[in-house]
């Protein structure tokens, strides 16, 4: 992984120093004047100190305390966010790290007090503020044909078409033609989402490769977002083809948006909707008049129920 400037982080280059910045402890006694060392107190009986491993997968602004052999001091070897180290005593230092906008990558280097190199490890520091944009860039990326296909969409008018057909108010033959006549969308359409998700492609390689931060990688899934609303909006003429008598109990969709979910990690209409349910400690439930659009709502690209009545037209 390439490592970050300086000026990538809007840092000076004397924060950062020279490519190997040595963070010197000394350890407890002398008289100096001034804040006595937050470090000299030892390691609370509750606090655990991590021993220093090869490699190690650090969350920004976490707070660790790290066992290092008997170390007097810690190098910090690239360019690093923000962070505090203190010594706790000898071999054992506290670990404060910053914010970051993307994965940022260092050497830990562990030194006796005559400069020996006692031990080092690779540090991963992940942008944790980042997860649930990466998490919907990754499904943009890594399932464009299935999200643009607006599956969800199709299976709401299979489901309600199947309904009507089993209470008696349209024919087999009915409903068969009106499967048939949904249209997925125009070529176009899809060819402007499918250039969106070739930007995200490129923001989030540059974004995992830490040359650009999250600042790079969200108007790239935002400009997919807004062609998923618009994918929503036009495909609302499929929907309105759906006969009246399903009014009773089919909602008007009109003002609905396609959205990503965090929740369910897809994009869907219903899902998260404040049309159709509420969201509650973080779990979103569908209000009794909707909880039947559960088996609509797709959960990574499945439904997040099976029903009888879907069976035989969610293959159209």
């Amino acid at each position: 992984m390439k490592l970050l400037t300086a000026q990538g982080f809007g840092l000076s280059a004397g924060w950062v120093g020279s490519a190997l910045l040595a963070v010197v402890l000394t350890g407890c006694g002398g008289g100096g004047s001034g804040a006595p060392d937050e470090g000299s107190a030892d390691v609370p009986p509750s606090e655990d100190a991590v021993e220093l491993a090869d490699s190690m997968a650090l969350d920004e602004s976490q707070t660790i305390t790290i066992s290092a052999a008997e170390a007097e001091k810690l190098e910090l070897s690239g360019d690093v966010p923000s962070i505090s180290i203190s010594k706790v005593r000898e071999g054992v230092f506290r670990i404060r790290l910053g914010d970051v906008d993307r994965p940022v990558s260092f050497t830990l280097k562990a030194r006796a007090d005559n400069g020996n190199l006692l031990e080092s490890a690779k540090i991963k520091v992940a942008n944790t503020s980042a997860e649930d944009l990466v998490k919907e860039a990754e499904l943009i990326v890594e399932r464009t044909e299935t999200v643009i296909d607006l599956h969800e969409d199709r299976r709401y008018v299979a489901h309600v078409l199947d309904l009507l057909y089993l209470r008696g108010d349209i024919t087999k033959s009915r409903k068969q033609t009106l499967l048939t006549d949904y249209d997925d969308g125009s070529e176009a359409w899809k060819f402007s989402a499918r250039s969106r998700a070739d930007y995200v492609e490129t923001s989030l390689n540059n974004y995992l490769s830490g040359d650009v931060g999250d600042w790079a990688l969200q108007p790239a899934v935002d400009s997919f977002q807004s062609e998923m609303e618009t994918a929503g909006d036009l495909n609302l003429a499929n929907i309105e083809t759906i006969p009246d008598s399903a009014s009773d109990f089919a909602p008007d969709l009109t003002g609905t948006t396609i959205q990503y979910r965090p929740e369910t990690h897809s994009f869907s209409r219903f899902h998260g909707s404040e049309r159709f349910g509420q969201t509650k400690s973080g779990t979103f439930r569908f209000d009794d008049a909707y909880v039947w659009l559960r088996e609509i709502a797709h959960d990574s690209g499945k439904l997040m129920c099976a029903s009888s009545t879907t069976s035989s037209s969610t293959s159209f």
